[in-house]
């Protein structure tokens, strides 16, 4: 059973990303701004003569001789070549799918946050939605197929988690659009029914203008923050502008690494700083400045307090299952009962130690005499007691092993594997599976929640390990 589940994770990793890979290689042969395939303007853009949109990013030059979107579209070419690169070795190596997991991921979400940022420029150089949508294929198709292979795969991989982890992360996407101000910014007077105007908060059009404004300004930035309470909106508003940015890259993260009791508590700490700085500049903006308080501003507080209700409930669900956990929680000697009320002791797990080698005699060649011992007083040996040697054979472990299974024994290591990974007692309802290297918070809350169960069935110590994992 375990050699099935390996080979259908490394089977639809790599199915995942031969998709994605394929549809970053399209990318290449599509459309890109007045019809021609961005394989044929690539020497326009190694040469730092390539125009986006209105050309306004031509004159924002790096300390390299390319504008910001020829640095993306030039970052977008390499991870294509290091995708493809990598997928002849998935190919030729004979080992497990972590490789294929990490260079899926790696790949994949590097060519997303890449083609991301280009279709963001895109947008600030004055081409509208429409246009985007006819003339820049060679970005939108690749971006779409990754956005979805990436849901998919962390679906799979983390089940339930993985979906709020997925929520918090659109969220985040929405709220970085906010900073930008694109949304609505191509459908103009098609959405009147929004609160305030088109800008994001006073002078500033978007939320991005305030930061480059500030990099503008380092020189004086004492002048350009001004003073009083004008100083004090400033600094919220560029609180809030970099905590968004802040949050939307831990919400990444979030999607493919685990989460813990002490990650929860973050999310809720940086949404809630967040949600005082934007709530602090529109206070100040509305009713003491004096200032214009936009459509953006009102949007990117009303997603930052969705996000922080989200984070609360999942801090308080995990508090729950503890709470659970110490209600049933199994005292330092337990006894164990049998239906009838008898007590009775639990039954020592069944090893398979056919693999070991058994114990051989010592054998003795023709014409050898074994060695007589010399006999033992008399006295002695009325009160010597015969003891039989007793050879027993250490177990050995060899299934798969991850950050948790290495804190166990090894004779714990095989108790866990029979019962949660090869469910040789079968499967169990309401207790999501194991995953080796994935997020099982999920699965030791289940365990503790529904403790009765297990009760009699895992050891002390194993019991008391994996009740570790839910601090």
């Amino acid at each position: 059973m375990k050699t099935q589940t390996k080979k259908q994770t490394k089977t639809f990793s790599l199915v995942t990303y031969c998709i994605a890979l394929l549809s970053m290689l399209l990318g290449l042969f599509l459309p890109f701004f007045g019809g021609k395939m961005l394989a044929l303007q690539l020497l326009d853009v190694a040469k730092g003569n390539f125009v986006i949109g209105d050309g306004s990013w031509a004159n924002v030059k790096t300390i390299l001789r390319w504008d910001l979107p020829e640095l993306a579209i030039l970052a977008f070419v390499a991870i294509v070549l290091v995708g493809v690169l990598a997928l002849i070795i998935a190919f030729l190596t004979k080992k497990e799918s972590k490789f294929t997991k990490v260079a899926a991921y790696l790949v994949e979400i590097g060519a997303l946050c890449v083609l991301a940022v280009i279709i963001v420029f895109i947008l600030l150089s004055g081409v509208g939605i429409k246009a985007l949508i006819k003339e820049y294929l060679a970005v939108l198709v690749p971006f779409a197929v990754l956005a979805l292979i990436g849901v998919i795969q962390v679906i799979v991989n983390k089940k339930g988690s993985g979906i709020v982890k997925l929520i918090m992360f659109g969220l985040s996407v929405v709220a970085c659009l906010m900073l930008v101000g694109i949304p609505v910014a191509s459908i103009e007077g098609k959405l009147d029914f929004l609160p305030g105007e088109l800008i994001f908060i006073g002078e500033y059009a978007n939320g991005y203008s305030v930061v480059l404004d500030l990099w503008a300004n380092k020189a004086s930035i004492m002048a350009w923050l001004g003073s009083g309470m004008t100083m004090v909106m400033n600094i919220c508003i560029v609180l809030a502008v970099v905590l968004t940015l802040i949050n939307a890259a831990l919400d990444l993260l979030a999607v493919i690494t685990g989460t813990n009791k002490f990650c929860k508590i973050v999310n809720v700490i940086r949404y809630a700083l967040a949600l005082v700085a934007v709530a602090g500049a529109i206070v100040l903006a509305k009713f003491v400045v004096k200032v214009a308080v936009g459509t953006y501003v009102l949007l990117l507080a009303a997603i930052i307090v969705i996000q922080l209700i989200i984070a609360i409930v999942r801090l308080l669900a995990h508090k729950k299952a503890k709470v659970a956990v110490a209600n049933n929680q199994v005292d330092e000697q337990p006894t164990y009962y049998d239906p009838y009320g008898a007590a009775v002791q639990p039954a020592a797990p069944a090893y398979d130690n056919s693999f070991a080698e058994p114990y051989n005699a010592p054998r003795y060649c023709a014409g050898y005499t074994q060695p007589v011992a010399p006999a033992a007083p008399a006295q002695a040996q009325q009160t010597q007691v015969q003891q039989q040697v007793v050879y027993t054979v250490a177990p050995i472990y060899h299934g798969p092993s991850d950050s948790f299974m290495n804190t166990l024994t090894v004779e714990e290591k095989i108790e866990f594997s029979q019962i949660f990974i090869e469910k040789k007692n079968g499967s169990f309802a309401n207790v999501p599976d194991y995953v080796i290297n994935g997020d099982n918070s999920a699965f030791f809350s289940a365990i503790f929640i529904y403790l009765g169960k297990f009760r009699g069935m895992l050891s002390d110590g194993l019991m008391s390990k994996m009740y570790a994992q839910l601090a």
